[in-house]
């Protein structure tokens, strides 16, 4: 935060982005110390209620993005799926542990 200040002359953003989507934990005090309101990552994902807003997530889209992937997103589609396809990795995971016990 001391190299933004030297770099805009600004004590305060209200709202930020985080260079390159760099960030970590001790980061979100610092900007509410600085009053900010909200801070946005490049994590992919889908913001709630009671999602940090010191810590949003967003959907980066490109030319490389179709239309029927970018309306899913944007209705949480994507989210849910990528949520599912956690749990069947981590359920496979699972069999594999459980079969290999059993061999």
């Amino acid at each position: 935060m001391v190299s933004l200040y030297r770099l805009t002359k600004r004590a305060t953003f209200v709202h930020f982005c985080y260079p390159s989507g760099v960030y970590d934990r001790r980061v979100p005090p610092v900007l509410q110390a600085l009053n900010s309101e909200t801070a946005t990552t490049t994590d992919l994902g889908v913001n709630f209620p009671d999602t940090d807003p010191l810590l949003l997530t967003r959907f980066v889209d490109s030319a490389n993005i179709g239309e029927i992937e970018f309306t899913a997103e944007m209705f949480g589609v994507g989210e849910i799926l990528r949520g599912l396809r956690t749990w069947r990795k981590q359920g496979s995971r699972r069999a594999n542990v459980a079969a290999a016990r059993h061999a």
